[in-house]
């Protein structure tokens, strides 16, 4: 009987051991975010590496759990359809900018966003892309509504 008591614990302390604990956070940089796929765009006066989140479940995720984001990166939030959007900061620890554009990739609004802030920064008007940079950098950059934006096609053939 404790024989077979000894073989249960073991077994299961070792499946315990082999799972994921859902608890534990995402990798935290963008970086080392294996199966991404990014898109260099032209925004004002530099070339910035966008990661595309061109899927459900990217853009869901979009910049959440991230303890920090390269000043020359972002992210690229690619939608099938123009329509009106709103991002919120829930478990996103780095204040950001966000910028939305609509299907001719022109930009019809530019926000900021605060670590986990869970109210909704919507878009002014229908949006087919947003872009999140770190906070400050669209005035960094010269970003200005009505400034169109050249998102290479490679980013558009991902759209699911």
């Amino acid at each position: 009987m404790n024989r077979v008591f000894l073989l249960l614990l073991c077994l299961l302390l070792w499946t315990s051991g082999c799972r994921e604990s859902v608890l534990s956070p995402p990798p935290t940089t963008a970086s080392s975010q294996t199966a991404s796929h990014f898109v260099q765009v032209q925004l004002g006066r530099e070339l910035i590496r966008l990661e595309v989140a061109n899927d459900p479940a990217k853009r869901s995720r979009g910049l959440m759990f991230r303890s920090s984001l390269p000043r020359d990166q972002g992210m690229l939030f690619v939608f099938p359809e123009a329509a009106e959007r709103g991002f919120w900061m829930k478990n996103t620890y780095i204040p950001l900018d966000i910028i939305y554009l609509n299907s001719e990739r022109r930009i019809i609004s530019i926000k900021q966003m605060q670590p986990h802030d869970l109210s909704t920064t919507s878009s002014d008007g229908p949006a087919m892309f947003a872009i999140e940079l770190n906070a400050g950098r669209a005035t960094e950059l010269g970003l200005v509504v009505g400034q169109v934006v050249d998102i290479p096609p490679q980013a558009l053939t991902f759209v699911r």
